[in-house]
């Protein structure tokens, strides 16, 4: 039984049940009754606070990898870092993006384990709330934010530098020859997208190329149907573009379906760079991209949890990881006119 059966059968919110378990904040007496009756008649034990021997497991909460390549990658990244260190994760995977509204309730299912520690994953708010940092904080083990942190320094966190990224890719297709560049991403939701979008921006504000603010076009989550109406309203636009920056690998792989429908050539017509390299390696041309070190991430994610105890703030890490440009057959040297 988990946090969420009991808070079902009582008819409270999960988090009302991990406060009357853990002793650790308000809960009214009609509902602790209630919680308290729901947990004899199914016999639901727990950990309670104190002196914890390890368990040898690491819980990680994220999207269902069904969802995505680059979810897939990314459990299976920590899965393997837990296995090397001697441990076993269990994923708690939320049917949609994480956020504050069910973040409690992944949290609850993963106070029903007795676990070394917990890794959040993709947050995809701006801001964790209080009441999930309170919930977070009050855990008793080590959380780690990965990759999406929601502007949260409370705990361990893994992040990875996107301005940098997508910087780099612009000033690769600058050093090709191309001076008229698009880019197509997500809507700035969050610090990841709001790093790529800078990092495009920036490369061409340091090489004195002017932005052109139509030839940006930015969607509402992610996905190839995504990246392919944002390409397809560029070209509709009349957009002169020769080369594109796609904010993540299902952008570009978007792109190349719309350039496909519009007779424009990969590279030959058009230069197309995309990001995580969850797709590029089997699109048709392979796309130039950059990659996640999601093993080595996955990897310090897991020494965080060892190396922390119990409500240890002075040995808090925030690590950064740096992307890797993959370049493929999707960029080429803009061709001059004669």
């Amino acid at each position: 039984m988990t946090f969420t059966d009991v808070a079902q059968r009582a008819g409270v919110s999960v988090a009302a049940v991990s406060r009357y378990v853990n002793n650790n904040g308000y809960v009214s007496e009609e509902k602790r009754q209630a919680i308290k009756k729901a947990i004899d008649e199914v016999g639901y034990s727990f950990v309670k606070e104190g002196k914890r021997k390890e368990s040898n497991l690491i819980g990680v909460i994220c999207p269902l990898p069904r969802f995505s390549i680059y979810y897939q990658k990314l459990s299976s990244a920590l899965i393997d870092a837990a296995r090397k260190a001697g441990k076993q994760a269990i994923l708690f995977c939320a049917d949609e993006e994480i956020t504050n509204r069910n973040l409690p309730v992944l949290v609850g299912d993963a106070m029903g384990y007795s676990l070394d520690g917990l890794v959040v994953c993709s947050f995809r708010e701006p801001v964790i709330n209080v009441d999930n940092v309170n919930l977070l904080s009050r855990l008793p083990f080590p959380v780690v934010l990965f990759e999406r942190t929601g502007g949260c320094r409370t705990f361990n966190s893994i992040t990875f530098d996107d301005l940098s990224a997508t910087l780099d890719a612009t000033e690769y297709l600058l050093s090709l020859g191309h001076t008229e560049i698009a880019y197509i991403g997500c809507s700035l939701r969050s610090e990841v997208e709001a790093g790529r979008y800078n990092g495009y921006r920036e490369a061409l504000e340091r090489n004195g190329i002017p932005v052109v603010e139509d030839w940006i076009v930015l969607k509402e989550g992610y996905g190839i149907q995504q990246g392919r109406t944002a390409m397809q309203k560029l070209i509709r636009n009349g957009c002169p573009a020769t080369a594109v920056v796609a904010g993540s690998d299902s952008y570009a792989m978007g792109a190349l379906q719309a350039f496909q429908e519009n007779g424009l050539r990969v590279p030959e017509d058009i230069s197309l760079i995309g990001l995580d390299d969850s797709y590029a390696a089997v699109s048709l041309p392979a796309m130039s991209t950059l990659a996640f070190p999601m093993d080595d991430a996955a990897a310090t994610a897991v020494a965080m949890i060892q190396e922390q105890g119990r409500d240890s703030v002075s040995s808090l890490r925030h690590t950064t990881f740096g992307l890797k440009m993959i370049l493929r057959s999707s960029t080429q040297k803009k061709r001059t006119v004669r």
